[in-house]
């Protein structure tokens, strides 16, 4: 079989990861709400640490596939390196041609002076200053321009304007690592954090980011190819939601723009991290209590809404449908800590060195979760899980759900980094 990610709960074998460069960098001079950012970031120190991401997969015996040479192997350039750097300073007057030059230079050490021009040329986008092609200053997160479900990638459809165009870059990518089999999200909005496959069906956030319309459209696409049940998780706005704003009013945070930012994806507010079918008793959720306690979990296939998060047994709460929660502090949510890969069954990638509170929790659910530090992607609301495209993760007992279907695709073994 090609690529496909069975359950959010598996081996991971292959994940898709781009670098934050000179588009990360460009965003960091616009305004904050147009780029998506929570705060100014160092690219640098960015750069470094999505290296030490990087390390932490290969270490745990995970093949890093590079998005930027790919996508350079892919693209024609169409104009040299000062042409390039030109254009650049006088569109954002806000770069400093110093790091511009650097940034650009590293590229071309790294995948060669064509392949590094053209693949700027793409992220970039047009250099005129009246261009509606914006500068794809997120695209290092590589979760949300598309998810495969099984062997199906679906495409998002991305509801602001500076991501919109990291689709179909992201599937120039992935049809040059040799995919084919695509599933394109036509209705309302999606982005690929907001949605994950687990307990044999697939739950995908509904919030500021992905709405029900686009959620029912993949939910019976799966349905008629796999069998598949979909839920959708309703997640409130940060105003209606009165303990998340009492939190937001006493950090000083705006509620419409920060609030929301901090619970943009479902992967930033709750993460399967075992399934029954492995831990062989129960399936467990790291989440944030404080937020979950007012989303609505709708089936798809039924449409009758229920309320997401119950008491069991002692002081213990589960989300219905899901399984067995621990509670993330809100202030450990804010840094979005919910926000982890599993790699292996009983081993985590992503939790932060000051998230002590998720820490601990997981070492008494006997769960191996070294320590990274990804607080400049943070400031760019993400972390570990947005920027790891998952392109090949097995779950047993999954797997015989789709290849009943016979849709799997076969497809090359993906380049590594």
């Amino acid at each position: 079989m090609g690529f496909h990610v069975d359950a959010e709960v598996g081996t991971l074998e292959q994940v898709l990861m781009c670098q934050p460069g000179v588009e990360a960098y460009l965003g960091s001079t616009m305004p904050k709400e147009q780029a998506l950012q929570l705060e100014k970031f160092d690219i640098n120190l960015m750069r470094q640490q999505w290296t030490n991401l990087k390390k932490m997969y290969t270490s745990m015996d995970v093949e890093v596939v590079d998005y930027k040479g790919v996508l350079g192997e892919a693209s024609t350039p169409t104009m040299c390196f000062d042409d390039l750097v030109s254009g650049i300073l006088l569109k954002y007057e806000g770069a400093e041609r110093s790091i511009v030059e650097a940034l650009l230079s590293e590229d071309v050490t790294t995948y060669g002076e064509n392949a590094a021009i053209a693949m700027n040329e793409v992220l970039i986008g047009d250099l005129d200053i009246d261009t509606k092609k914006e500068v794809l200053a997120n695209a290092t997160f590589t979760c949300d321009p598309g998810m495969l479900v099984g062997p199906v990638c679906v495409l998002s459809k991305m509801r602001d304007p500076i991501r919109q165009r990291e689709v179909e870059v992201y599937k120039t990518v992935m049809q040059a690592l040799g995919h084919t089999d695509f599933f394109e999200v036509t209705e309302g909005v999606f982005e690929g954090g907001d949605g994950m496959v687990m307990n044999n069906a697939f739950y995908s956030g509904a919030g500021s980011r992905s709405t029900p319309e686009a959620i029912k459209q993949i939910g019976g696409m799966l349905h008629g190819r796999f069998g598949m049940d979909s839920w959708i998780i309703h997640i409130p706005e940060a105003p209606n939601m009165p303990a998340y704003r009492e939190f937001l009013s006493a950090e000083g945070k705006s509620l419409e723009y920060d609030g929301n930012m901090g619970i943009m994806h479902l992967d930033t507010i709750a993460m399967a991290v075992l399934e029954g079918p492995v831990s062989g008793e129960k399936t467990i959720i790291y989440g944030c209590k404080t937020i979950l306690q007012y989303c609505q979990a709708i089936p798809v296939q039924q449409g009758h809404p229920v309320s997401l998060l119950h008491h069991i047994e002692g002081d213990g709460y589960a989300i219905k449908g899901w399984g067995e929660i621990r509670d993330i502090p809100l202030y450990e949510q804010q840094q979005l800590e919910p926000n982890m890969t599993v790699v292996s069954v009983g081993t985590v990638a992503g939790i932060a060195p000051t998230q002590t509170e998720t820490a601990d929790m997981l070492e008494l659910d006997e769960i191996y979760a070294p320590r990274i530090d990804m607080s400049e992607f943070a400031k760019c609301g993400g972390r570990g899980h947005c920027a790891s495209g998952q392109l090949k993760k097995s779950a047993p007992w999954m797997s015989s759900m789709y290849a009943a279907a016979n849709q799997a695709v076969e497809v090359p073994l993906a380049r590594a980094v």
